[in-house]
């Protein structure tokens, strides 16, 4: 299992280390590797700052704590948020910007949650806060069981300041900006962990496809949209249309799908059930199905012939003919409704003779809405 620490960063590269150190001395979780998400100027400052072969505050960390070549963190590991045209960032100002900082920062979280063998710990300390929240929500979108969040936080004076990056092994002075001195024995540096929704079960497997791209806002709607909630079932008043809205969402349906969800949600306003080896079953679904036809259509006789020509007392062309038609009708409510499509099934009820038989759907009866012309 490879430890993965990302972070978001502005002009205070601080976090990072502060952050490892928490982490380390803490929570005794030594990353593989660090993977940075910033701007043009935060990733010079990164590099000036920690990454200096010989003033960056990353390798002294690693020198004094006994942790040289355990962790990858190199310039590659410095991720800068581009426009649209692929041009660096050297700051996030403008709507657009937050924009695409957003789309980046979800695709950076998503690709790592992608990654077998890894645990993420993600760090929403540094950086602009949108930046910090969209990284605190993505993850929560994509986070897996073993993946965290936390905001590091230090004490005063130490917070901010320029020159302190990490309590050091050994006491040290420094001076603050007032010509006053405080020593690095008595810096506070604390993990606050910060617990996260995790929604990545309930999504899409299209969405959490790394190969699929997305953005930010199209993450959000379709994390609303898969969130469990109350279902709404409503038909077109034209049966030719083939039409049903799922909470306002349009999806048009096969002609005998149509018609069985139209069986189904009629029965279920009256009784509540289907029996589908009573021959008045056949009668209506035959009515419904002749309704979704253009007029004189030779699909409807050679169906009825089909349904009605052969008769036992083991099973019913219909029953095969329902069982197929079901299994193709939750294929297509899944492809289009993804987890929603669960709350919308059709179940056995019980069996008549040992036989499946009578069913019902799913809703309540005042989720069914037909539409009138």
């Amino acid at each position: 299992m490879r430890n993965i620490l990302l972070a978001v960063t502005g002009m205070s590269p601080q976090v990072v280390t502060e952050t490892l150190f928490a982490l380390v001395a803490q929570r005794e979780f030594i990353p593989s590797e660090i993977h940075i998400m910033t701007t043009e100027l935060g990733k010079n400052r990164v590099i000036a700052d920690l990454l200096d072969e010989q003033s960056g505050q990353f390798h002294a960390f690693c020198r004094e704590y006994q942790l040289i070549g355990r962790i990858r963190f190199n310039i590659d590991c410095v991720h800068v948020i581009k426009n649209n045209e692929g041009v660096a960032l050297p700051d996030i100002r403008t709507p657009e910007e937050n924009e695409c900082a957003a789309n980046q920062i979800l695709a950076f979280v998503r690709d790592w949650c992608a990654q077998e063998n890894t645990c993420i710990h993600a760090s929403i300390a540094g950086g602009r806060k949108s930046m910090g929240f969209y990284l605190g929500y993505a993850l929560s979108l994509f986070a897996r069981e073993q993946d965290s969040a936390s905001h590091v936080l230090v004490s005063s004076p130490f917070e901010g300041l320029s020159k302190f990056f990490f309590p050091p092994v050994n006491n040290t002075k420094i001076v603050l900006p007032d010509g006053s001195i405080v020593e690095s024995k008595n810096a506070l540096v604390m993990l606050a962990d910060v617990p996260i929704v995790k929604l990545r079960a309930g999504l899409p497997a299209k969405m959490r496809n790394s190969s699929n791209h997305i953005s930010y806002s199209e993450a959000v709607q379709i994390a609303q949209r898969n969130i469990p909630r109350h279902v709404q079932l409503c038909f077109d008043a034209e049966f030719r249309k083939c039409t049903v809205w799922v909470n306002q969402l349009k999806i048009k349906l096969p002609n005998r799908e149509f018609a069985l969800l139209y069986l189904m949600a009629k029965n279920l306003k009256s009784n509540g059930v289907v029996d589908v080896r009573n021959e008045a079953t056949i009668e209506e679904y035959l009515t419904i199905y002749k309704k979704t036809l253009p007029l004189e259509s030779e699909k409807f006789d050679t169906l009825t012939k089909n349904l009605k020509d052969s008769y036992d007392d083991v099973s019913t062309p219909f029953e095969k003919h329902f069982s197929q038609t079901k299994a193709r009708l939750a294929k297509l409510l899944l492809e289009q409704l993804d987890v929603l499509a669960q709350q919308i099934s059709i179940t056995l009820v019980k069996s008549v003779n040992g036989q499946k038989g009578i069913y019902q759907l799913n809703l309540e009866k005042e989720d069914v809405v037909f539409q009138s012309l």
